[in-house]
């Protein structure tokens, strides 16, 4: 029978749920500890620590966070591995563009 098997899953489940959830926002409190430059090193900045912070309880700010760190990731290799330029008003008056 596999319906035991499954109930048994889901109430070891919600049971574990409150652990999982402190082990989380035990480890949004060591990122958090860190500078800007330790954050940058690891590929993240304190604005996604900000946005986890902000997830419900029952999602997980370790897959968001390793999300965030693989689309910019994906976004640097996709411009050819350097960083984008952001132009500045006085740098276009400058060279008349």
């Amino acid at each position: 029978m596999r319906l035991p098997s499954q109930l048994t899953a889901a109430f070891l489940s919600l049971a574990l749920w409150p652990f999982r959830v402190a082990e989380a926002r035990a480890t949004l409190r060591r990122l958090a500890a860190l500078d800007a430059r330790a954050l940058a090193d690891i590929g993240l900045t304190p604005a996604d620590l900000n946005d986890a912070t902000a997830l419900p309880l029952a999602a997980d700010p370790g897959i968001f966070l390793a999300a965030r760190v693989d689309g910019q990731r994906a976004t640097r290799l996709w411009l050819g591995g350097q960083p984008r330029r952001v132009w500045r008003r006085s740098r276009l008056a400058r060279t008349g563009s």
